[in-house]
């Protein structure tokens, strides 16, 4: 069989451009990789005072301090550990303003495991690295898809979101909503 020169030249041009696409997209992601490093070596260096330092769950008897929480996008996965409740450091510091300051931890005894219980009326206390206290009123839960990152762009009123997984082999999140009710 045949081939015509200009096929031959068609089909080097496409591997061509085929190439250079994935040497760009290469690239990006180095460059990605990059800018994510140096945001957690920034942010390790000036964690700020109006960071969470310690989270009082009374109804459930959490008093726990409180780590930085990172996600890191070349393993597509938030550092988490067995002992700390981890502040997301993409979401909102507390504050009186607005935005969404969220929590995340594991779903065991020592940690969220019993998020469920919380109820109405029930408050939950984040005091910050600067001593500033920010109390909380429980408003509502519901368990979402570990795709649904809207607790992430509220710009709304300003409130507290607790994370954790639930579900069948942990395959949903269990999202605890609370409305900012006072700060000392």
């Amino acid at each position: 069989m045949k081939v015509s020169l200009p096929v031959i030249v068609i089909a080097m041009a496409v591997n061509l451009a085929a190439f250079i696409l994935l040497a760009d997209f290469v690239t990006e992601k180095k460059q990605a990789t990059e800018r994510v490093e140096n945001a957690i070596s920034e942010y390790s260096d000036k964690q700020s005072l109006k960071d969470p330092a310690e989270l009082s769950i009374p109804r459930i008897s959490l008093y726990k301090s409180i780590e930085p929480g990172i996600y890191d996008t070349t393993q597509d996965k938030w550092n988490v550990s067995a002992d700390h409740p981890h502040f997301a450091t993409v979401s909102m510091q507390p504050n009186i303003f607005g935005g969404n300051t969220v929590i995340y931890a594991h779903n065991s005894d020592d940690l969220f495991g019993h998020l469920d219980k919380l109820q109405s009326d029930d408050t939950v206390q984040v005091k910050l690295k600067n001593g500033k206290t920010f109390i909380y009123e429980y408003s509502s839960s519901k368990e979402v898809s570990p795709l649904d990152v809207s607790i992430f762009t509220n710009n709304g009123s300003h409130q507290l979101v607790l994370l954790t997984c639930t579900g069948k082999k942990n395959s949903m999140r269990r999202v605890v909503f609370l409305n900012l009710k006072s700060t000392i």
